[in-house]
């Protein structure tokens, strides 16, 4: 009856861009927060408002609807991979952009559409 939205936001330098699985409708943002030299995760607030703004214009709220469940992939450089900060960072920005759940694989290539929904990747470890 009530079903969630499954929304794949791809993180990566610079700019997020997510769409709606398996319906395809997809935007994208830029934000200047995921440009630090060093890491993803440059300014937590602008990067969480960034998502807030991509999750009300693909699933916005109704009276009956149910937050969206986020797959969260990472594609920036990340030698060495993410530390548990990082990861958890960027799982509580989308927490709080209203995802109802958080999924965040791990590798750096863009999934498939059948992949985000059977959920075939593994997750990043660390939170």
């Amino acid at each position: 009856m009530f079903k969630s939205k499954q929304l794949y936001v791809q993180v990566k330098p610079g700019e997020m861009i997510a769409s709606v699985v398996p319906s395809g409708r997809r935007c994208e943002r830029k934000c200047a927060a995921l440009s630090h030299p060093r890491t993803l995760m440059g300014e937590f607030v602008e990067i969480e408002k960034t998502l807030t703004s991509l999750v009300q214009e693909l699933s916005p709220k109704t009276w009956l609807s149910v937050a969206p469940v986020i797959t969260l992939h990472l594609l920036g450089n990340a030698e060495g991979g993410y530390t548990n900060v990082e990861v958890r960072a960027f799982r509580e920005a989308a927490l709080g952009a209203g995802a109802r759940a958080v999924f965040m694989p791990s590798g750096p290539t863009p999934l498939s559409e059948s992949a985000v929904l059977q959920k075939q990747y593994s997750e990043l470890v660390g939170v």
